[in-house]
């Protein structure tokens, strides 16, 4: 069976609830995947909850200067400019990948994960395994 690429991105609880409220549209990142269009993304949460927690549309990456980003996604990522420019200091480039359409799921467990489906969250994202979609029942 073939599956589509789907991404998983490790976000902390603070921010996945602020994406799961619908608040936090833009997810920022100093090293983002290449995403021209919406692409299937799953959200794991990381400690303290571990486990798999929604399914939703990740991109386009918005990727500009620090200030031109601020300005179409600073709103919508939910940190004060503050945060904003200390996470992007010492690069010229910001990066904002559009968040859209989240639906929960599950929540899977770590534990869970690890022993279905061979499991290891990221430090930031990755492409998931086939064995983890179909653990998920996701297609």
């Amino acid at each position: 069976m073939t599956y589509p690429r789907t991404l998983i991105f490790s976000i902390h609880p603070k921010w996945a609830d602020e994406i799961f409220a619908g608040r936090k549209v833009f997810e920022l990142r100093r090293r983002p995947p290449a995403l021209k269009a919406p692409t299937q993304t799953l959200i794991y949460e990381t400690a303290p909850r571990f486990r798999m927690r929604a399914i939703c549309k990740f991109g386009p990456v918005i990727s500009s200067s620090k200030s031109e980003v601020w300005k179409i996604a600073g709103n919508g990522s939910r940190i004060s400019h503050e945060e904003y420019k200390n996470y992007f200091a010492g690069t010229e480039t910001a990066h904002a990948i559009v968040i859209r359409e989240v639906n929960l799921i599950g929540p899977w467990a770590l534990q869970y994960l690890r022993d279905n489906a061979d499991f290891v969250p990221p430090q930031g994202w990755c492409y998931a395994s086939e064995k983890l979609l179909s653990c998920l029942g996701v297609t």
